[in-house]
């Protein structure tokens, strides 16, 4: 849509799986560098984990007063193990319960909750959450320009306050939704003649939407096109995206 001059992705969301959280982030760095248009992250309330990693994708990112954002961190889990156990539903025993799995490969049932993790299957799990993280700090520390070091041992995977991420380099600047709309479009060099136009739904798997900048007052968003103009591929099929 030529008529777009600027994207606020507007964030408020814990986080989510690494396959979504990277998918939004790729598609915001490709389309930033298709159209060269600014795009500018609004932290509404939180932005943790995956969520951040998605507002790390964009040019500029903005936080509301009172907002959370950092938990630069990975998470597998919980296995729960239960010793003896002797309930299950309504089912009571005196000896305690016993659960097998029949299983092809070593390990397969890992997880089970009536069986301990063995010491080589928290060593094979541990490298795959360390090598998860390393690209998640390694992706947050190229895009925010913060020292690998700084983000293990000092920011770790906490979250912080506006004031805290702000000294930290994990957010631009403190703001509002008016303030940012303002900021991008001077940075899109539209002044104030523009209208703001929000594609998406609130029930997405981030909770979040896209508000773009638009240089004139058009008609209502419909329907997408079916085909993407950026590189030619087709989009969907069936239905209005819009719609889901």
């Amino acid at each position: 849509d030529t008529s777009i001059k600027g994207v606020v992705l507007v964030i408020n969301s814990p986080g989510g799986t690494i396959v979504g959280s990277r998918a939004i982030a790729d598609a915001v760095s490709y389309y930033r560098e298709k159209t060269g248009k600014p795009v500018y992250a609004y932290i509404e309330d939180i932005a943790a984990s995956g969520a951040y990693w998605s507002a790390a994708s964009t040019d500029k990112i903005y936080a509301e007063q009172g907002s959370l954002t950092g938990s630069i961190g990975v998470i597998l889990g919980p296995f729960e193990y239960y010793d003896k156990l002797v309930t299950l539903g309504g089912v009571g025993t005196v000896n305690g319960i016993t659960i097998n799995y029949i299983t092809g490969g070593k390990y397969k049932d890992f997880g089970n909750p009536t069986k301990k993790l063995t010491d080589e299957e928290l060593k094979i799990l541990q490298e795959g959450i360390d090598s998860e993280y390393n690209v998640f700090v390694d992706y947050v520390s190229t895009r925010r320009q913060i020292p690998i070091a700084t983000i293990k041992d000092d920011i770790k995977a906490l979250v912080y306050g506006a004031e805290k991420a702000k000294s930290y380099g994990l957010i631009d600047q403190i703001g509002n939704r008016e303030q940012v709309m303002t900021d991008l479009a001077t940075k899109a060099c539209i002044g104030d003649d523009y209208k703001v136009v929000k594609i998406g739904s609130h029930t997405s798997l981030f909770g979040s939407f896209f508000a773009s900048l638009k240089k004139d007052v058009g008609q209502k968003s419909e329907a997408p096109a079916r085909v993407c103009a950026l590189c030619g591929k087709t989009l969907y099929f069936y239905g209005n995206p819009l719609d889901y």
